[in-house]
């Protein structure tokens, strides 16, 4: 008895398991069988649905732009302008390469000018000053500029006496000085040219026993001449005697040393 109610409840959960098993694939092919019948739509609520829409549609696209033109004449909308263009960034006149190369030139170029200028004034090529003590040469009547005109051929001992009696001292150096040039030019040790240097002078003495004491005469000339400091009586007739003692050794000069 026991066994036969256990094999009934068996045979029913079988049962029901095939029914949830078997019953959604009825339903499907229930589905798929049944005939599909259009539904009713009511116009009316549709027509108050979609009223108010705008759809995309180029008939839309082309009634709107024509609204729009329509508007733009009659002045009654505004309508955007066209956007400026950008005009592209300028480009650099030179280029970064370009650039460096030029700043390297003008290094060098201010590197030579300054190498000409310190050359130029070691080789004597820069000309002194002028100095207003010329001017005091005027007015004591002595023209500097003429007698340096035609040195070879002046009479500079007249002048020479003539800046001494009138006690202009540094004047006198000055033309002690000419005298120097005048003695060496006329042995052909050097040839006066109005625009050059004392160094040069001095430069062209080179080889010869008079090149070191015309240096030191020639600088002992340029501290009276160019210094600010008068120079008195007692200090000229103690540097006469250096120019005097020189001028003899021109005169004296053998002229295996001529040029």
């Amino acid at each position: 008895m026991r066994q036969q109610r256990h094999s009934i409840s068996i045979n029913i959960r079988a049962v029901l398991l095939a029914m949830v098993l078997f019953s959604p694939c009825l339903s499907a092919q229930t589905y798929l069988e049944r005939e599909v019948a259009p539904a009713e739509i009511d116009r009316e609520r549709w027509e108050s649905a979609k009223e108010g829409l705008s759809y995309p549609t180029p008939e839309n696209r082309q009634r709107r732009e024509a609204d729009e033109q329509s508007q733009s004449k009659k002045g009654g909308g505004e309508r955007e302008g066209p956007q400026p263009e950008l005009s592209p960034a300028p480009e650099p006149w030179v280029s970064g390469d370009t650039a460096a190369l030029l700043l390297r030139i003008f290094f060098w170029i201010i590197i030579a000018v300054v190498i000409a200028v310190l050359l130029r004034y070691l080789l004597g090529l820069k000309r002194p000053p002028k100095n207003t003590r010329i001017e005091r040469g005027l007015s004591s009547g002595i023209d500097l500029e003429a007698i340096e005109e035609d040195l070879p051929e002046a009479q500079l001992e007249d002048f020479l006496q003539q800046a001494i009696n009138n006690k202009q001292f540094s004047l006198a150096v000055r033309l002690y000085y000419l005298v120097l040039l005048q003695g060496l030019t006329n042995k052909k040790m050097v040839s006066w040219q109005k625009d050059k240097t004392n160094n040069q002078y001095v430069q062209e003495l080179g080889g010869t026993p008079l090149q070191q004491d015309f240096r030191s005469v020639t600088l002992l000339f340029e501290r009276v001449w160019y210094g600010d400091q008068a120079l008195d009586e007692a200090a000229f007739e103690r540097i006469t005697p250096r120019f005097q003692a020189f001028a003899q050794r021109i005169q004296d000069l053998k002229p295996d040393y001529a040029q």
